[in-house]
């Protein structure tokens, strides 16, 4: 799936028990995918909460501005993608 970026204490200082107290985890990967899981329920994941990929969630944000997400070369840790429209909605792809 690609490296993660873990969206947790992010330099803030908390305060020593504020991370353990924290019931959802929020991965960010480097393919674009979110995954957010529940500590309570031992890490399962938690569909409600888990978001369109992002270069999805930038192309309807871009459409609504006005823009033509098409002409818009995304750069990612993995590499460069392009957007295109389906019948369903916005997607991607690596190029």
């Amino acid at each position: 799936m690609g490296s993660a970026f873990q969206f947790g204490n992010m330099g803030y200082n908390l305060g020593s028990n504020a991370l353990d107290n924290m019931r959802y985890t929020a991965f960010f990967f480097s393919n674009g995918n979110i995954a957010v899981t529940d500590s309570k329920k031992g890490g399962e994941q938690v569909p409600e909460l888990q978001q369109k990929a992002i270069p999805v969630l930038f192309a309807e944000f871009l459409e609504s501005k006005g823009y033509d997400p098409t002409n818009f070369l995304l750069k990612l840790s993995s590499g460069e993608a392009t957007l295109f429209k389906t019948e369903f909605g916005w997607n991607w792809r690596i190029t």
